[in-house]
């Protein structure tokens, strides 16, 4: 499996399982989708059955929006193997699994690098600005944690396949985060035939400083240039990152994408950037690649070490 999303609550269902049918169409895969069931004990993950009277409404709303969306482009696991149904090469094979736990979302965190996921889709959250991450909420434990490369993402989209209008924004000259959340937006553009703005906000601390944003959003759309995909380019001056994205109209595009893991930059991609419409929030996605190899060990080293050894508190 290679593309998964995991969704708490009724309204994360109608957000995110239209964004990861986008996202597992523009990588030809597979989706997963799961969703927390609590438990007085067992802890197991089973396939999610079709609902009845003692369904959760999390599991209603599932299965309606998944109703909703029924198109040619989407079959259910389930029923191929009962040979209900077949597919074929342009479909997303969809499944669906629920955590049972005592603390499924923590469960969750757990599982993920066991699934054998390539991207997980996530509801946006704010970062505890505490280095603790054990104080953090499951949405930014897998953020920081997950092995696979993540999709930290709020705002809806179309359920029609439209061409989406996507805004790449970078302030970076070199980070492999922006590289791959680069290559995600564009998968996600040429898969819908949209159309692909390439933004770099740098300081004016120089008399070069336009040429060197041009060179740095060139080689941008070199590594990216594709027929089916429409680019445009465009620089903005700014010493603030989330200013300089905010002097283009965003309500012009379907979502802008960041590529970054920082705390700090997440609280300010999510507070400041501003919609003309008074009650919209401007449609985001936060990306980062896989956690590295060494990177793992380590979180795991000391994971086991908390686990094992008392824990001094400052008083």
């Amino acid at each position: 499996m290679s593309i998964a999303i995991f969704v708490t609550s009724e309204s994360e269902a109608l957000q995110m399982i239209p964004w990861g049918i986008r996202f597992a169409r523009a990588e030809h895969t597979d989706l997963l989708v799961m969703c927390p069931r609590k438990s007085k004990g067992k802890e197991v993950t089973e396939d999610m059955a079709v609902p009845n009277e003692e369904s959760t409404p999390l599991h209603r709303a599932v299965f309606a929006e998944l109703e909703r969306l029924a198109c040619d482009d989407v079959v259910m696991r389930h029923e191929i193997s009962s040979g209900e149904a077949s597919t074929d090469h342009d479909q997303v094979i969809l499944s669906l699994k629920e955590v049972v736990a005592p603390d499924p979302e923590s469960s969750f965190v757990q599982q993920v690098p066991k699934l054998g996921i390539q991207l997980l889709l996530i509801p946006t959250f704010e970062p505890v600005r505490s280095s603790n991450r054990d104080v953090a909420e499951w949405e930014e434990q897998l953020f920081n944690m997950a092995p696979c490369g993540v999709v930290c993402i709020r705002g809806t989209v179309s359920t029609e396949d439209n061409p989406l209008r996507l805004l790449f924004a970078s302030e970076q000259e070199e980070d492999t985060d922006d590289e791959f959340a680069l290559k995600q937006t564009a998968r996600l553009g040429r898969a819908t035939k949209g159309k692909l703005t390439l933004l770099y906000v740098r300081p004016y601390d120089d008399k070069v400083a336009e040429q060197v944003a041009q060179r740095h959003l060139d080689r941008l759309e070199k590594t990216i240039k594709n027929r089916k995909l429409e680019i445009e380019k465009t620089i903005q001056q700014n010493d603030s990152f989330t200013d300089g994205i905010n002097k283009v109209d965003l309500d012009e595009f379907d979502l802008v994408v960041a590529g970054t893991r920082s705390g700090k930059v997440i609280r300010q991609l999510l507070a400041q950037l501003k919609s003309n419409s008074e009650d919209k929030s401007v449609p985001l996605a936060i990306m980062r690649q896989a956690v590295p190899l060494t990177d793992q060990l380590w979180l795991r080293f000391k994971r086991f070490v908390r686990a094992r050894i008392p824990q001094i508190s400052r008083e």
